[in-house]
């Protein structure tokens, strides 16, 4: 390699680097429930604006497996990346 070069953002690295790495995976569930409700009073020279606003949010991440990497473990055994299980959250 070449000594001024850069390995995500370390410079001279003079060894051989191998890079292992997982597909970028997000799975999650929202729900989004808003309302909005307002009127305008007016008596003589007083205008007042009256509302009210309701808004409701709810998520989770959903329970997922990435698999281990792009490359085949027989050929890279030494890749310390094994397949990942998350479980997700409660709402």
């Amino acid at each position: 390699m070449d000594p001024g070069a850069s390995l995500f953002g370390l410079y001279g690295v003079n060894e051989p680097a191998a890079m292992f790495y997982r597909d970028n995976v997000k799975n999650s569930n929202m729900k989004q429930y808003g309302a909005y409700l307002s009127d305008t009073l007016t008596m003589g020279k007083l205008t007042a604006q009256v509302g009210v606003r309701y808004d409701y949010q709810w998520g989770q991440n959903v329970p997922f497996t990435v698999s281990c990497c792009k490359y085949d473990q027989a050929t890279w055994p030494q890749s310390p990346l094994t397949s990942l299980s998350v479980p997700g959250t409660e709402p």
